[in-house]
């Protein structure tokens, strides 16, 4: 049998594990609490809450937005920039279907006892990219305000830090130069504070582009070379523009018919126009290609046909004399003419006819004229 002692020692040992037990528990239900969704959402998109019923319906905006991957361009550091100028473009992809209208939504503080709310509207391409157009050219630089795309009153994207930046600077340097056929153009100095491109316009800045940079990022750059991709001739007028890089993918895209066209135009200092600089440039002519001459076809001469040329055939009359004779007849006389013309008679051409009878006609009637005389 256990001493009294003993059986104080056991209680109190019991006692011990029914207490670790309950603090286990109670350690179990925190772990538990603290596994409860956090209130930042996708990568950087910080979504407050306030109780449960804000978490899941946080959760299920996000679950909407990447059902559709409707996204916004962003700088390195996921951040959207809003220039702050008229023309300022904001453009992102959706997987919604073509001609899906959408509004993106900016808010936030831009200044002591100043916000910003503004929307603006457009509608998805068929490509799947959008592109909102506005003027911002009213807010002032630095401030961070948030962004965020719905399909009527639905996001349908994350919410986006967005940055007013200011509207860019850019300065460039091109002068009047001579290039041989095959040779680039160069730009003497470039400066952009926030990258991008420059393209050469033929003419004037509204004209054709002929050419343009690689991305260059922001900074100061010399001897940029722009490759031509026309045939141009001759002294050259040309416009040199610098243009953003917009959608963040280091390919010009600018296309100056489309009002949403990505890679806009940096604005000169007094921002009623782009930035442009000019020069005149030499390109050498078109060298003239000799047209070969024809070699002229002999043409034979025809071969002359012989005519065969009629004998004409006279017919001589022969004139008769009567005489009386002894016995008191009359004795009719053909005249030598008649003679002589039947000897002549003959048929045209070489080939036989009646001469020879005649001959021997005239000399029957010759002999018979005779033997009467006598």
């Amino acid at each position: 049998m256990l001493s009294q002692s003993d059986r104080f020692g056991r209680c109190v040992v019991v006692a011990g594990l029914i207490f670790l037990c309950s603090i286990g528990s109670v350690t179990v239900t925190l772990g538990a609490a603290s596994a409860q969704p956090a209130s930042t959402h996708g990568n950087t998109h910080s979504i407050p809450t306030t109780d449960d019923s804000d978490v899941i319906h946080a959760e299920t905006s996000l679950a909407k937005s990447t059902t559709n991957n409707t996204t916004l361009y962003t700088n390195d550091q996921d951040v959207v920039i809003i220039r702050t100028r008229d023309g300022t473009r904001i453009s992102g992809t959706t997987e919604m279907a073509p001609n899906t209208t959408l509004t993106a939504e900016i808010t936030g503080q831009t200044g002591v006892n100043r916000a910003i709310s503004k929307s603006l509207t457009t509608t998805v391409q068929s490509d799947g990219s959008f592109v909102f157009v506005g003027d911002f050219s009213d807010q002032p630089a630095g401030s961070t305000v948030e962004v965020v795309v719905r399909r009527n009153s639905e996001a349908v994207s994350p919410t986006y830090e967005a940055k007013l930046a200011g509207a860019g600077l850019t300065e460039m340097t091109f002068n009047d130069q001579s290039v041989a056929a095959g040779e680039n153009v160069t730009i003497e100095s470039v400066i952009m504070t926030d990258g991008g491109f420059v393209a050469l316009h033929q003419e004037s800045a509204e004209g054709p582009i002929v050419g343009h940079s690689d991305f260059l990022p922001s900074g100061s750059f010399d001897e940029v070379q722009i490759s031509i991709n026309a045939s141009l001739t001759g002294s050259t007028p040309l416009v040199a523009t610098a243009h953003f890089d917009t959608n963040y993918n280091e390919q010009f895209e600018y296309n100056r018919s489309s009002e949403t066209s990505p890679d806009y135009l940096y604005l000169n200092e007094n921002r009623n126009g782009p930035y442009t600089a000019e020069a005149t440039v030499a390109f050498p002519d078109p060298t003239p290609t000799a047209t070969p001459t024809a070699t002229p076809t002999a043409t034979p001469a025809p071969t002359p046909t012989a005519t065969l040329t009629p004998t004409t055939t006279m017919t001589v009359s022969a004139a008769t004399t009567s005489s009386p004779t002894s016995d008191g007849t009359t004795d009719t006389q053909t005249s030598r003419a008649e003679t002589s013309a039947q000897k002549s008679e003959s048929t045209t051409g070489s080939g036989p006819g009646f001469g020879i009878v005649s001959v021997f006609v005239a000399v029957g009637v010759s002999l018979a004229l005779l033997r009467r005389r006598s």
